[in-house]
């Protein structure tokens, strides 16, 4: 009987713990639970602008083609032997620029052996002229025959056409030795060369040697799907274009930002308007703008 009652008091006395232990937790989570139940959300961020009712530019980004307004081919116009190439692929040049050194030795031995044939006719025709001038006196008076005379007289125009012929050939001569130094016509940017020093140029044909590629204003080429192709057209508002849209086969052109007349090709009308980036609204350098359909897409008529 004693063993019992240890046992039933020691039961009583972990159930009183429990209890209490019980309670003591509820206490705590009743006290957090408070506290944060005193801590407010912070307030929500919001966006605040003013309405105001403006065009807003719609953009179409295109996949498209480069090229220069004017890419002039550089060839070869007399025969050598490429010296030297005086300029770097990929780099500005200026219009009267040398671009290719051919090998001028051989052109100034024409040179010089023209202009030696040249002062041999320019004596002969002097002599000539002489002749004429020491008969013409001497067929008056009977002393000599008309024939010898008529000879003189055909001997110094053989020589005058000598002469000119001679001037001609010191001309060419001139020009091709000039050729053999190779320069850009026109500012650009120049191409990938296609010859290098020692390579014989101009052999039965003009050697093409690199391309210069005018670039200020540039072309661009693009294809544009019929669904974007419907919703374009030219907006001006105050003599500006508010978007620069085309239809089928239009072209047009703004040089330096400056007033351009646009065609609609349906109606016909004309309207004064200047290009302006959709981004920054700054006038564009435009040279050139074609538009062509995308893959498998016809005109619409």
């Amino acid at each position: 009987m004693r063993t019992i009652n240890n046992l039933t008091g020691q039961s009583t006395i972990r159930r009183s713990s429990a209890a209490a232990a019980l309670t003591i937790a509820g206490i705590f989570t009743s006290a957090c639970q408070g506290e944060q139940a005193k801590v407010a959300p912070p307030p929500p961020q919001v966006l605040v602008t003013n309405i105001e009712r403006r065009d807003v530019p719609i953009v179409i980004e295109l996949v498209g083609q480069t090229k220069g307004a004017q890419d002039v081919e550089i060839r070869a116009r007399v025969e050598g032997f490429v010296d030297s190439v005086t300029f770097q692929e990929g780099t500005p040049v200026k219009k009267g620029q040398v671009l290719y050194r051919i090998d001028p030795k051989p052109f100034e031995a024409t040179l010089a052996n023209a202009k030696a044939d040249l002062a041999t006719w320019q004596a002969r025709y002097v002599k000539t002229q002489n002749d004429v001038k020491r008969l013409e006196p001497l067929a008056a008076k009977q002393a000599v025959s008309q024939q010898e005379l008529d000879d003189a007289v055909a001997s110094r125009e053989a020589a005058q056409a000598q002469v000119e012929a001679q001037n001609a050939t010191v001309s060419k001569a001139q020009l091709d030795l000039g050729y053999t130094g190779v320069v850009a016509p026109i500012n650009g940017l120049a191409g990938t060369t296609l010859v290098r020093s020692g390579a014989l140029v101009g052999r039965g044909e003009s050697t093409l040697l690199t391309t210069v590629s005018q670039v200020d204003p540039i072309l661009f080429t693009a294809g544009i799907t019929v669904v974007n192709i419907r919703g374009i057209r030219v907006t001006t508002r105050a003599g500006n274009v508010l978007m620069a849209l085309m239809t089928w086969g239009d072209k047009w052109a703004a040089p330096n930002g400056k007033p351009m007349v646009v065609t609609h090709r349906d109606c016909g009308h004309e309207t004064s308007a200047t290009v302006v980036c959709s981004h920054c609204g700054a006038p564009l350098v435009w040279g050139h703008t074609s538009v062509s359909a995308g893959p498998g897409v016809s005109s619409p008529d």
